[in-house]
């Protein structure tokens, strides 16, 4: 069954993922654009205590706490009087032995219907959603969307379109390596290390003069401390389109990891939950800029979200 987008129609999609559920309620505007009208995003730590016990499975409490959050989303959607809700599930559901177990839970809690979307079509979608935000042109890019459970890679170029979704994730590598907090060296070459052997791993060699975009809560969270920006400002009105450079990144986990938990939490305004997983993500994020040879990238608050319904409008037109 098709559905039917029209002008100043209201829709809602949604991100089940690893650390976070976020929640977008947008019209659809002149053209193929959308108008966003809220946003929110709650942490869900669906990867605490993720296959604990090698069984691959979500625990009650992660469980509990996703549907919980899903139905503060559908009593938003409801409120915005939403025409369609297209919500997915990435990350450790997409992993899990007993994610039907949480989705249907979901649905017969809140009605919503979640739908588990594979790793290159998050990917995908996250550049879909990032790319056109951006309004870059057609040229040779590269996006990658680093989550808590996995990092996805789209790169546009003149062999057209590759996407590849890799399980390293900031909440992953964090669980595993971060025994103590700061990092000791030893923690950190080991996070290192393994974001270098999954990135060997895939054909992603670097490109001269390809854009690269980066999305994800990392480093949004990087660009907006370099950038000054905090609190209701960090919006993709305000983030998308900010330059990220290296030696900025590394300054950066510098100084957060010369620092208790707290002290971070306080000087840079970040979230317990952020906080806790931003050491791990801002050294990957530096090993993905090393491995692809770049110093600099574009950041993009905009991803999976906004491409879920511009993929659906782009169907439409097709239709």
């Amino acid at each position: 069954m098709v559905l039917s987008i029209e002008m100043n129609r209201t829709f809602a999609s949604i991100d089940l993922g690893s650390h976070t559920a976020r929640l977008l309620i947008a019209r659809r505007t002149l053209g193929s654009t959308i108008s966003p009208l809220f946003r929110s995003r709650k942490y869900v730590r669906l990867a605490e205590d993720f296959g604990r016990f090698g069984d691959r499975l979500l625990t009650s409490e992660a469980m509990d706490r996703a549907v919980g959050v899903m139905d503060d989303f559908s009593r938003v959607i409801h409120r915005f009087q939403a025409d369609h809700t297209f919500a997915v599930a990435t990350g450790v559901v997409r992993d899990s032995k007993n994610a039907d177990q949480l989705l249907n839970g979901i649905m017969k809690s809140s009605g919503i219907v979640v739908h588990v979307v594979s790793g290159e079509k998050e990917a995908l979608l996250s550049g879909m959603g990032a790319v056109r935000s951006l309004g870059i042109p057609q040229v040779s890019y590269l996006v990658f969307d680093l989550g808590g459970g996995s990092t996805e890679f789209v790169r546009r170029g003149c062999d057209g379109v590759d996407a590849k979704s890799l399980p390293m994730g900031a909440v992953g590598l964090w669980r595993k390596y971060a025994k103590v907090d700061p990092l000791l060296h030893t923690q950190m070459a080991a996070i290192c290390s393994e974001t270098d052997l999954h990135m060997q791993q895939a054909p992603l060699h670097p490109i001269a003069h390809e854009l690269i975009i980066g999305t994800g809560g990392t480093v949004v969270s990087l660009a907006a401390m370099n950038h000054g920006i905090s609190g209701d400002d960090i919006v993709p009105e305000t983030m998308n389109g900010l330059p990220l450079r290296l030696e900025e990144i590394e300054a950066a986990f510098r100084a957060m990891n010369a620092m208790p938990l707290a002290e971070r939490m306080h000087r840079f305004g970040l979230e317990p939950e952020r906080a806790e997983v931003i050491l791990a993500g801002s050294l990957m994020v530096i090993r993905i800029m090393r491995h692809l040879k770049v110093r600099r990238l574009l950041v993009s608050m905009s991803d999976l979200l906004e491409g879920i319904l511009f993929d659906f409008m782009e169907g439409e037109q097709h239709a």
